[in-house]
């Protein structure tokens, strides 16, 4: 279906197209609908602006594209119902449940501004994220999905089906695809006597844990030393999987603050070696100051390169350090092709809207970056933060997340092969757990191929 859009105030176009291109490219849309612009032959018009004339009509509501930037503390979402789905808008003001999201050729509010205050991570740069030593992220009082309670709902997904299917683009109802990654941030805890006296003394006097973990820290190491015992951190012939999987893992290679620098990329070959084995892509997981730092990047990156013996195509920053617009720069200079870093520290969801890859929007070049964002939707640690380190409210959260979001997205998975020892109250039940969800991810991979 080829549709000309027609745009009435062209202000703001390169923005608009950036929206229809990505609806566009969009995994639901699989190849059954064409944008085109400037008088060209299509078999439906869409009107954009505040005329509906002949044809589709969006609204534009000249919200977000406005040149007077909109506070993002005082936005809100108003619900709009389609068929048995529930979807979002962004507006500045509250109104009661609407009953239809289209009706006729007429939509009932701007959707090409929701999905790109979405996409764009618009508020990001409007409020910059703070990077101190909290790495608080998306703080519920500052950022729009969490903060409406919206952030397990991959809404600009919802949106994009809906808007196809109500203007007769038979539009994919896919089965969620799932992607596999590892952070490889420390890959052994215990590879010496002085690494095992600095966490006796993490443990001791940082963590609390009292003498009886630095007791069972010592008798581990007597035991590996002996060939007894592996080391905690040494999760690898498990952890890398041989399933039919798209999965990355993510490499360390320098850094100059004390959250990096935890093993010598060169003493990780055989690891790297390991992972290209078992099918994963190798990435570069940059230092803690490489998301503002281009030197920093470019040396970790080839230093990566040496080691693993090929390109390095893709990122994901190492404690989620992601700083619009610097980051996508450095990203984009490097020739990184695919970053995962746009996910929560501290709960598992949508922090886009979307679960899939798609291209970042450059505000100062005022078009899409080069490279894919792929987000991140399912963190180990966040998932262990949002459950309490219960063990039954772990089960319980991660299930009913993937219950509720069977369709229509994407989720790319990250397990640290240290998690399992680092939250050694909760290891062996998250071990258990992350072997049912790698079926469960195989499975539903399987399912959405033969659709």
């Amino acid at each position: 279906m080829i549709i000309r859009v027609h745009i009435q105030d062209r202000l703001f176009e390169n923005r608009i197209r950036y929206v229809f291109r990505f609806i566009e490219e969009h995994v639901t849309a699989a190849s059954k609908v064409k944008f085109v612009f400037d008088g060209e032959a299509a078999d439906q018009k869409l009107n954009y602006g505040t005329t509906p004339g002949d044809g589709l009509f969006i609204p534009a509501q000249g919200l977000i594209f406005n040149e007077a930037l909109p506070d993002p503390a005082c936005l809100t979402a108003n619900k709009y119902l389609y068929r048995n789905m529930t979807l979002y808008s962004v507006s500045d003001r509250m109104a009661p449940v609407q009953k239809f999201f289209a009706e006729g050729r007429l939509f009932a509010f701007d959707l090409i501004e929701t999905i790109f205050y979405h996409i764009s991570r618009y508020e990001e740069y409007l409020l910059p994220e703070e990077m101190g030593h909290s790495w608080a992220l998306a703080d519920p009082a500052k950022r729009f999905l969490p903060r409406l309670g919206l952030l397990k709902i991959p809404v600009v997904d919802h949106l994009i089906f809906a808007f196809l299917h109500a203007i007769g683009a038979q539009p994919e109802r896919g089965v969620t695809r799932f992607r596999l990654t590892h952070d490889i941030d420390i890959p052994y805890k215990l590879p010496n006597l002085f690494k095992v006296m600095k966490s006796a003394g993490r443990e001791l006097l940082i963590e609390r844990r009292g003498l009886k973990a630095v007791t069972g820290l010592l008798g581990t190491y007597r035991q590996m030393r002996r060939g007894l015992a592996k080391d905690p951190y040494d999760t690898f012939d498990w952890l890398f999987r041989s399933e039919s999987l798209d999965k990355s893992a993510y490499f360390m290679a320098g850094g100059i603050t004390a959250q990096d620098n935890y093993y010598r990329i060169e003493d990780a070959a055989h690891l790297i070696r390991m992972a290209k084995d078992r099918g994963y892509a190798i990435g570069l997981h940059p230092s803690y100051e490489a998301y503002r730092d281009g030197r920093l990047f470019e040396r970790e990156k080839a230093r990566l390169e040496r080691v693993a013996g090929q390109p390095v195509k893709r990122s994901r920053q190492h404690y989620l350090r992601f700083q619009f617009p610097v980051t996508p720069q450095i990203i984009e200079a490097q020739g990184i092709k695919e970053d995962s870093s746009l996910g929560y520290r501290d709960r598992i969801g949508f922090r886009c809207g979307t679960g899939f890859g798609y291209r970042l929007y450059d505000f100062d070049r005022e078009g899409a970056f080069d490279f894919v964002e792929v987000p991140l939707i399912l963190m180990d640690i966040s998932l262990v933060r949002e459950a309490g380190r219960d063990k039954e409210a772990m089960r319980e959260v991660l299930f009913d997340f993937l219950d509720r979001n069977r369709y229509l997205t994407q989720v790319t998975v990250l397990f640290h092969n240290s998690i399992f020892d680092m939250e050694y109250q909760t290891g062996d039940e998250l071990r258990a757990l992350y072997f049912e969800l790698v079926k469960r991810m195989g499975e539903g991979n399987d399912e959405s191929r033969k659709r």
